[in-house]
């Protein structure tokens, strides 16, 4: 019959600091430098959004342009 493994570790001596490793070691999307294409992907969808918006305000002041003089 295998004998239960115990943990070595005594969880009151965890600081703040070796908890934090522990999750970023697991984690490894919580780290900023893994989330740099999310980051870029975002920035580009403002930038498009923004595009977008610039062609829809141009669009409307030339229709008014135009057609506004009748």
């Amino acid at each position: 019959m295998p004998r239960k493994q115990e943990s070595e570790w005594n969880l009151e001596e965890l600081t703040d600091t070796d908890i934090c490793t522990a999750i970023y070691y697991l984690d490894p999307e919580s780290i900023p430098e893994t989330n740099a294409e999310n980051n870029s992907a975002f920035v580009m969808i403002c930038f498009w959004v923004l595009i977008l918006l610039l062609g829809c305000a141009a669009s409307l002041w030339l229709y008014w342009r135009v057609l506004g003089t009748h």
